[in-house]
């Protein structure tokens, strides 16, 4: 019987220990190339992601300025609705002072019409000078 050749063994003995580091020299190098351009690419994410951190950053700051004047101008509408009610307050005092108003302008005007009646029912001082005359005429013919 014939042996049989193992072929593992033979493409052992095949390569030679120079060939063998070429070949381990080529593996490594396309590694470094790999790493390399792993390198690359992390250095451009991180330039990206610093650029984006500072426009992260300015729009914080833009956002904080807003809020402030969102704070402001809440601020100031607060203050513009206490005004409004308070002047509120004042036009409804003042609306029933009128009603109070008129009410006595209407009281007014009637005693006024009523004196001007009884004025015009009653002599002036000229009047009464003549019939003061004319009755101690009438008097002295008696």
């Amino acid at each position: 019987m014939a042996k049989k050749t193992d072929k593992k063994k033979e493409s052992r003995e095949l390569y030679t220990s120079s060939e063998v580091k070429r070949h381990m020299d080529v593996l490594m190098e396309d590694v470094r190339d790999q790493i390399k351009g792993i390198g690359e690419r992390f250095v451009d994410f991180d330039r990206k992601l610093d650029l984006n951190t500072e426009m992260l950053e300015t729009h914080e700051k833009r956002f904080d300025t807003i809020d402030q004047r969102l704070y402001s101008i809440d601020q100031k509408l607060d203050s513009h609705t206490a005004i409004l009610n308070s002047h509120t307050d004042m036009i409804g005092a003042l609306a029933e002072a009128v009603t109070v108003l008129k009410e006595d302008m209407t009281i007014i005007k009637e005693k006024v019409t009523s004196m001007e009646d009884n004025l015009k029912q009653k002599i002036d001082r000229k009047e009464f000078i003549v019939l003061e005359r004319r009755v101690t005429a009438v008097e002295a013919n008696v």
